[in-house]
């Protein structure tokens, strides 16, 4: 089973995915939104993200992004042949300050607002007649899923943002 497969079938098993008309996204992603809007301002903008890329083959990359105060601070990579079992890692590294996106590899370096945007206006504005497209949220109600997937594709085609993990820091 595809990764956007097994995301689906949690979202649904959990019942908080989007999929089908334009007004279910839209109120799924104003939801998401706000309670995005809300969780950053309980720690002043600064939080750590992680994204998954993995690939039918099973080669894999995580990046890791740090938002410090609104501010992409740091970003970490990893990529593996074959990341379900992070067997034999192929490249690693880490920016951090000014050094931050000088890679080419990896997820952008953007904040999760960024993701929100890229969400509403690149992916589910995609034509539903040629694209599966599919949103879905943690627990929180935060974004984990805002892609689309082009109906006469076979693998690895999934465009938008996916999220494995959102971790707010705490302010002093």
């Amino acid at each position: 089973m595809n990764q956007i497969a097994t995301l689906l079938i949690v979202a649904l098993s959990t019942g908080l995915v989007a999929c089908g008309e334009e007004a279910a996204y839209g109120a799924a992603f104003t939801n998401s939104h706000q309670a995005w809007l809300k969780a950053k301002s309980t720690s002043d903008g600064s939080y750590i993200y992680e994204t998954e890329l993995t690939t039918f083959a099973g080669y894999g990359e995580i990046t890791v992004i740090t938002v410090e105060r609104d501010v992409v601070s740091k970003r970490r990579f990893a990529s593996y042949e074959d990341l379900a079992f992070r067997d034999r890692q192929l490249e690693t590294w880490t920016e951090e300050a000014g050094d931050v996106g000088t890679h080419i590899t990896g997820a952008a370096a953007v904040s999760m607002d960024t993701l929100y945007t890229r969400c509403q206006e690149d992916v589910l504005t995609a034509d539903p007649e040629e694209n599966e497209i599919i949103f879905a949220v943690d627990q929180r109600g935060l974004l984990k899923t805002c892609v689309y997937v082009p109906r006469d594709c076979l693998d690895d085609c999934a465009e938008g943002v996916t999220i494995s993990a959102i971790d707010l820091m705490t302010t002093r």
